[in-house]
């Protein structure tokens, strides 16, 4: 009897023993299933993942881009306005297109959709940068990168892998860049500097500079009978040549006038660097800008008000270097006040300004150095604030916001 129990107890324990190994077989399939879904939702997470930095990177390099393109149509030194943001819409689109991304050979981006331009200006008040969405003069620029559209669009909505299997085959993505151009006041170097500055070693003395800006405005009469403003030409961006026809920005003659009230030395050349520059030292720094050993004596930073030294003036010897810069845009240093005569000149720089050169002629009888304003942007520019209504021309280069 107690055998025939034995037996049967241990049929029972066999039996729950089977159960057990039943159900943690069928707990295993399950889990098996549910690891496996989640690794697939992994897999279409990291892919989306990727695709999502992929499009930051075309938005943000566009915008940037963009912003170059918005430096003529800004401040008071703006010469284009509706071709500025054509030019910016279209190489937005070329920039995103050079960004490959996931399935994609390149990012696309509609000019007319996905871009939007803006102010961004210092409110003295509020103590902080306030924007303004389709508000002219555009120093700001938003570009938003979708894969959001209908399937068969370069822009349509990201394919999923493992996700089908429950019905959800795309996924939508959506990203945007913001970049602002910002008013400069100086420059800022460091000991890894190995470029160059374009800052000419030639000078502009402020009241020319503002009388120029006034004459701009019509504030002077419509005529200068000193003959050093004029508004006769007309950079063309597309040709890159100078063009005989006004276009509201004035030049002005920064030769040295006999009959100006500044005593001797005024408006000539400067040492940036040695003192006592020859004239194939200011061929250089005409022709390629200022060097690391040229601002070596600056430090870390070239903000106005600074000193520097003078050199007799203007002279015929520089006149081959500034006829092969026409057209491009150079720094001038704009000066208060100057001491001394010649190479005993000192010059108190109050700001720097950006111009194009027009024409030259530094011999014979009526010698002229008309330039022109322009804006223009460079890394190196260090950014500053803005509390006037004028704005400065030099601009910092864009900024990444968010």
């Amino acid at each position: 009897m107690r055998s025939r129990l034995t037996r049967v107890a241990v049929r029972r324990r066999q039996s729950r023993g089977e159960d057990r190994r039943g159900t943690v077989a069928i707990l295993t399939a399950l889990m098996l299933v549910f690891l496996m879904v989640m690794a697939a939702f992994a897999v279409d997470l990291a892919y989306l993942n990727l695709v999502q930095h992929q499009m930051q990177a075309a938005a943000d390099s566009s915008a940037l881009a963009a912003s170059d393109e918005l430096v003529d149509a800004w401040g008071q030194a703006a010469t284009e306005g509706d071709s500025s943001l054509v030019a910016a819409r279209g190489i937005a689109a070329v920039t995103a297109m050079s960004n490959q991304m996931a399935g994609k050979s390149g990012t696309y981006i509609d000019g007319d959709r996905d871009l939007r331009f803006g102010t961004r200006l210092w409110d003295d008040q509020a103590g902080e940068y306030v924007e303004s969405w389709g508000q002219p003069p555009y120093n700001l620029v938003e570009v938003t990168v979708r894969r959001t559209e209908a399937v068969g669009r370069p822009d349509d909505t990201v394919p999923l892998f493992f996700a089908r299997v429950l019905g959800q085959q795309y996924a939508g993505l959506r990203t945007t860049a913001v970049v602002a151009l910002l008013p400069g006041s100086g420059f800022q170097i460091d000991e890894s500097f190995s470029g160059t500055l374009p800052i000419l070693p030639i000078v502009c003395d402020e009241d020319t500079w503002n009388e120029h800006w006034s004459w701009s405005a019509g504030q002077s009469g419509s005529g200068n009978s000193a003959g050093y403003l004029a508004d006769d030409v007309h950079f063309d961006e597309h040709d890159q040549q100078w063009k005989n026809e006004s276009d509201g920005v004035v030049e002005i003659n920064i030769y040295p006038s006999p009959h100006s009230n500044l005593p001797p030395g005024n408006r000539g050349t400067v040492d940036f660097g040695a003192s006592n520059n020859s004239t194939k030292d200011l061929k250089r720094q005409i022709e390629y800008g200022l060097n690391a050993d040229d601002l070596a004596d600056f430090g870390a930073e070239i903000v106005p008000p600074l000193v520097v030294e003078g050199d007799p003036g203007i002279s015929a010897g520089i006149k081959s270097a500034l006829a092969t810069i026409i057209g491009q845009k150079r720094i001038l240093p704009i000066f208060s006040s100057v001491s001394g005569n010649g190479n005993n000149a000192e010059y108190t720089i109050v700001k720097f300004v950006s111009v194009r050169i027009v024409s030259v002629k530094l011999q014979g009888s009526n010698k002229y150095l008309w330039v022109e304003r322009s804006s223009f942007s460079h890394p190196a520019v260090i950014r500053s604030t803005v509390g006037t209504s004028e704005q400065p021309t030099l601009l910092s280069s864009g900024v990444l916001l968010r």
